[in-house]
């Protein structure tokens, strides 16, 4: 009798082993699957992270070339207008001396 039991003590572990490999194997493809999405996750982050950082730079860059355009068009302006008045104050001291002389 002792050894029937052993018997259907040892078949119940064994149903109770296979039941824990099988899990255990379930277990393991579910964290394979899980680390697949979470790669998958991570180097779509990475690429829209690369994107925005790359168009950052681009703005950036954009802008600092607006920036110095500005810069470039404010120096050619008050050029301009430093010559304009050279040219003004040339033009009357010119009239002066014609009004003085032919006048």
């Amino acid at each position: 009798k002792i050894v029937g039991e052993n018997k259907e003590h040892v078949k119940s572990t064994n149903i109770t082993v296979d039941h824990m490999k099988r899990q255990i194997s379930q277990y393991q493809t579910k964290l394979f699957e899980l680390q697949e999405q979470f790669d998958e996750k991570r180097q779509a982050a990475n690429k829209l992270l690369n994107e925005a950082m790359k168009k950052k730079m681009e703005s950036m860059h954009i802008g600092a070339q607006e920036k110095a355009k500005i810069e470039h068009n404010t120096m050619v302006y008050k050029t301009r207008k430093h010559e304009l008045e050279l040219a003004k104050k040339t033009h009357s001291q010119k009239m002066q001396h014609w009004k003085d002389n032919y006048a």
